[in-house]
């Protein structure tokens, strides 16, 4: 009998039991409702733990699901919006690791070479119609100048030419000073009547991190090496609000291609901040503050951390981030004629048709312990290091300068960043892993072409020319291997980067040379997408914000016309987004 009553008391909560877990599933709400759902999707997520899915539910910005179609209709009420993908691919929103976004707004709104390889009379052709039309000059009288972006210097035909101010004074340029400025942002050339309105000639000094280029006689030839400044510093500064619809426009046309976060060097902290206060930022932006060549190497880096403090109070606010000092010019370009990136081993030349050592292994900006001084004050500040590093000595020399800053400061939470990296010594790959360094890299430029075969091979010799840009064997290696356009140096065409990752050919239509260069550097298209998002996104200090789909995050994500896992690698390049979102709002 006593067993029964317990039978019966048991049977008797079990049914309770059962009846209030019935009530309690009828009673409790689903999710509240989303604001976008994307679904019947390809989700490629860059997240190790859910690589795909089907849909993506975002509310207030956020990503607040991720998973399967029938999972994402919990979050869809009348107000939802559906996005029905059709099956195209959805993939976070590219991180541009290395940026110029004011300088390529300012090619924008300027005379343009438009990357084009010309020949001299070809170029000229060109900036003639710009004098002709007043397009991109500006000041008044006698001090009008025309600045000419989006030239390719080592393009010009045929292979081997140097222009001179002897070219540009055939110009009927009425007066004005007219400045070309090459793709790689470190060599100029110049017309006469911009040499007088800057008081350069031959008792001009050489500045100290670049080369005036001179005739027999010591009188400038108008062309500059990593000198330029000391001719443009004198043409009328742009007001804000030119320099703002500069910054504008290069944002927009990131968003075009599908960019929703940068690295962006030189500037523009008050036009992203203006940007952002009207409400048409729609980037998220590792904004780096802008520093002289004096105040990198001065002897007292105190006053430095001062005004980088300072600048940080003013502008770092909302998605704007400032929190990194660079690009810090540790060396120039390596390619012909400049010969100015930094190497271990000396520039060849040919001497009766053999290419012999010579002298020369380029120039380093920062001589004996000053860069390892400066990156132990901002280290020790707290604030982030991005390096221009071309040539594998200024890539030791940065790695050495990190090394002695840890040393120094042990960890403080900073991070570091070197970009381009068009030469690194293999005993060096293993120092990136140890000191958490990551490597930048623009992979559009990993190519056969005028720059690494006409311009470059035969002045480094077969075996440094064949492991160039080694993106390949640093990642490999477990180096954290970003990717970054360096835009306008080049044009700016992220799925090129993308692709070329994978190929390390040009694009169909190049005018290059066949085949591949280095051919075991390249990397998987899942690697190479990894690169453009989640390992920028780590660079710049933002992966738990951004970089993969991951509920949690903020829902910057696109939606392609392509399925980049069903076409081949040559035709990547090709992409283009339907849909960019930031913030879970369609910006394009």
């Amino acid at each position: 009998m006593k067993n029964r009553s317990i039978y019966r008391l048991r049977a008797a909560q079990i049914t309770l039991s059962v009846f209030a877990g019935a009530t309690l599933v009828s009673c409790t709400a689903g999710p509240p409702p989303a604001d976008t759902v994307i679904t019947n999707a390809f989700v490629y997520t860059v997240d190790a733990d859910q690589p795909d899915a089907e849909a993506v539910a975002v509310r207030d910005g956020e990503i607040v699901f991720v998973g399967s179609a029938s999972g994402a209709k919990s979050f869809i009420d009348s107000e939802t919006e559906v996005v029905d993908a059709n099956g195209r691919m959805v993939m976070p929103g590219l991180i541009d690791a290395h940026v110029h976004p004011s300088g390529g707004g300012a090619g924008l709104n300027s005379c343009s070479l438009d990357y084009a390889q010309l020949t001299v009379e070809e170029t000229l052709e060109v900036v003639q119609g710009c004098l002709d039309s007043g397009t991109g000059i500006i000041g008044e009288g006698d001090s009008r100048w025309l600045m000419v972006k989006y030239w390719d210097l080592q393009g010009l035909k045929p292979t081997g030419t140097v222009m001179t101010k002897s070219d540009l004074d055939q110009l009927d340029a009425v007066g004005t000073a007219v400045v070309l400025t090459a793709t790689d942002g470190h060599n100029h050339v110049v017309n006469s009547k911009a040499l007088e309105l800057a008081g350069v000639d031959k008792n001009t000094p050489d500045p100290e991190t670049g080369r005036i280029e001179r005739d027999a006689d010591g009188e400038p030839t108008g062309y500059f090496s990593d000198a330029g400044k000391v001719v443009t510093m004198h043409a009328p500064e742009k007001s804000t609000e030119e320099q703002t619809s500069d910054l504008k426009a290069g944002l927009r046309a990131l968003n075009e291609v599908g960019v929703t976060a940068i690295y962006g060097n030189a500037g523009g902290l008050e036009q992203y901040n203006i940007l952002q206060d009207e409400g048409s930022l729609t980037t998220r932006v590792s904004a780096a503050p802008t520093v002289t060549a004096e105040q990198l190497r001065a002897s007292d880096l105190s006053e430095l951390i001062e005004y980088l403090d300072e600048q940080k109070d003013l502008y770092d606010d909302g998605n704007v981030h400032v929190n990194t000092v660079g690009e810090i010019l540790v060396d120039g370009v390596m390619e012909f004629p400049a010969f100015t990136a930094a190497n271990l081993d000396p520039y060849l030349e040919d001497v009766n048709g053999a290419w012999q050592p010579t002298t020369n292994t380029g120039p380093t900006y920062f001589e004996g312990e000053s860069l390892n001084d400066l990156v132990i004050a901002l280290d020790a500040a707290g604030w982030n290091s991005h390096f221009h590093t071309v040539g594998d000595r200024a890539v030791r020399q940065v790695i050495d300068a990190v090394e002695a800053a840890r040393e120094v400061n042990g960890e403080t939470g900073t991070s570091f960043s070197t970009s381009h990296n068009q030469l690194v010594d293999p005993s060096d790959i293993p120092r990136f892993v140890d000191l958490g360094v990551t490597a930048s890299f623009s992979p559009q430029w990993a190519q056969r072409d005028a720059y690494t075969v006409d311009n470059l091979a035969n002045y480094i010799g077969p075996e440094r020319a064949n492991r160039l840009y080694p993106f390949g064997q640093l990642y490999e290696a477990g180096v954290n291997v970003s990717t970054g356009s360096d835009w306008p140096v080049d044009e700016l065409s992220p799925w090129r980067m993308v692709e070329q990752a994978v190929t390390r050919t040009g694009a169909v239509g190049f005018d290059g040379h066949p085949g591949v260069l280095a051919e075991d550097q390249t990397v998987t298209l899942e690697q190479s997408i990894e690169m453009i998002t989640k390992n920028a996104a780590k660079q710049i200090g933002m992966w738990d914000e951004i970089g993969s789909i991951s509920v949690g995050k903020r829902a910057d994500m696109l939606i392609l016309d392509q399925n980049l896992f069903e076409i081949p690698a040559g035709e990547i390049h090709a992409t283009n987004p339907t849909h960019v979102y930031f913030d879970g709002v369609d910006v394009l």
